[in-house]
């Protein structure tokens, strides 16, 4: 079960899972056929994402996340 699941660059997909860890995922040919990264399994990136309010992919592996008190971080894997 994902709290959120959201899109970055190139064909990736991010996931916060309930207990707040971040997954990755990325789609390796996006031509209609699927070859996932590490053959679909996920690559947990950290953990605590589920305190923030909204979390969002953006370019060059940067995630933009929103801190209950409305700051704005970002962090780049």
């Amino acid at each position: 079960n994902f709290k959120v699941v959201f899109g970055g660059q190139d064909g990736v997909i991010y996931a916060v899972r309930e207990d707040g860890v971040l997954e990755f995922y990325r789609d390796l040919v996006r031509d209609g056929t699927v070859k996932w990264a590490n053959d679909g399994r996920e690559k947990a990136i950290g953990t605590g994402w589920q305190t923030f309010k909204f979390v969002l992919g953006g370019e060059k592996g940067i995630v933009y996340a929103v801190k209950q008190d409305g700051i704005l971080e970002f962090y780049q894997d």
